[in-house]
């Protein structure tokens, strides 16, 4: 016989946003669902509106619970905004929950990645991480975000002559001034989402690039989006932009700069204009 038993959650899953979800947990079969119920359909990330973007539920993804993967989710398709996460056999409390579930490592540890596919005007697929620890069945909890991001925005430059592809944009690469790890592995605190680094000193964590392939316009700016951990950097950062020669410009932030929890920094738009070459790269 089924037996079914709901356990509500408030879950803030807009890209600092506030709205809240309804999750039903139900026992059957030695499966336990999670299913999420949201205001909006979230099958795509949403739109961009006062610096906030939505984060939706994407086909495929898992939710991690004490670092058991759940099945792919299931996105209702009579009510788009129901999204449903299975695990074998029953939960385990206090319950750590992390989404999406790639980024689990171990009990206390996620891994970063230090390079991300970045989207047309919009965040990489899977760079937005939230914890969250629900305390017992059928109580309550809501999902925190661990990033941020920052937002790059680029123009041809038009008193330039630039030579032969410097006006495809292949990635921009983020690192803190003061030497920050934004990649690689962090240890979580699930209770209050944030992230301590764990390997600050290994010279490929102190950067994260977004790999893009973007054409470059003189009247509208190209938008690039490198996600990175939410935190203070104390020195600011430094966003270097690499075009398809080879060709590199850095855009600085001096002092200290915050990157708050599920929001975007959006710098000025730039005119891309080259600083010199990347070491290496045949033009």
């Amino acid at each position: 016989m089924k037996k079914t038993k709901f356990l509500p959650l408030a879950v803030a899953l807009l890209f600092c946003g506030c709205a809240t979800e309804m999750i039903e947990c139900e026992v059957a079969d030695k499966t336990t669902t999670l299913m999420v119920t949201s205001s909006k359909p979230r099958t795509q990330l949403g739109e961009f509106n006062d610096g906030v973007w939505s984060l939706v539920w994407s086909e495929g993804d898992c939710l991690a619970a004490n670092g058991n993967s759940s099945s792919e989710a299931r996105i209702s398709a009579e009510n788009p905004s129901l999204a449903q996460f299975s695990f074998v056999g029953d939960l385990t409390y206090p319950c750590n929950l992390l989404y999406p579930a790639h980024f689990y490592t171990d009990a206390t540890t996620i891994t970063l990645p230090a390079t991300q596919e970045a989207a047309i005007d919009k965040f990489a697929t899977n760079t937005l991480p939230m914890a969250a620890v629900l305390a017992e069945s059928g109580g309550k909890t809501t999902m925190q975000h661990l990033m941020g991001a920052v937002c790059v925005q680029l123009l041809l430059a038009e008193e330039s002559v630039l030579e032969h592809g410097s006006h495809l944009i292949k990635r921009v690469e983020f690192s803190g001034n003061n030497r920050e790890q934004v990649s690689g592995a962090f240890e979580i605190d699930y209770t209050t989402a944030t992230l301590t680094p764990i390997a600050q000193g290994i010279k490929d964590n102190r950067s994260v690039r977004a790999r893009a392939e973007r054409m470059l316009s003189t009247t509208e700016p190209v938008k690039i989006y490198v996600v990175v951990p939410a935190r203070e950097y104390s020195s600011g950062f430094t966003v270097r932009v690499v075009d398809q020669a080879g060709h590199y410009m850095d855009i600085k932030r001096e002092g200290s700069v915050t990157i708050h929890k599920g929001r975007s920094l959006k710098l000025k738009p730039v005119r891309f204009v080259s600083e010199g070459t990347i070491i290496g790269v045949i033009i």
